[in-house]
């Protein structure tokens, strides 16, 4: 399955439209803490609407953890950054790849 990782993110605004996108593509949402926020902040479930209690929502203390838990394969694993050298048109994805984004700031 694929999913979408966000490591620490800081706006519960954005992590809310993720989450809701999530429910969207059949994706699970992983967050990589510490949050900028609270889980339960209404400011995420406003931006998720509806769809916040359909998300397929994991949480890990810190990217060791994920790592140590999920044991992602290189392959798997896509990480996004504003200036990066490929365009995310060109990989392939597989079926469980893994999009990585860090902190909106």
């Amino acid at each position: 399955m694929l999913g979408i990782v966000l490591v620490q993110p800081e706006i519960p605004g954005n992590t809310g439209a993720v989450g809701r996108t999530c429910v969207a593509l059949g994706a699970e949402l992983i967050l990589i803490h510490p949050l900028g926020f609270q889980i339960s902040d209404a400011r995420v479930k406003r931006s998720g609407l509806d769809y916040w209690p359909h998300v397929r929502l994991a949480e890990f203390e810190s990217w060791d953890a994920f790592v140590a838990a999920r044991r992602p394969r290189p392959d798997q694993l896509f990480l996004f950054e504003e200036h990066g050298g490929t365009s995310f048109y060109e990989p392939h994805y597989p079926e469980d790849a893994l999009l990585v984004f860090g902190r909106e700031t």
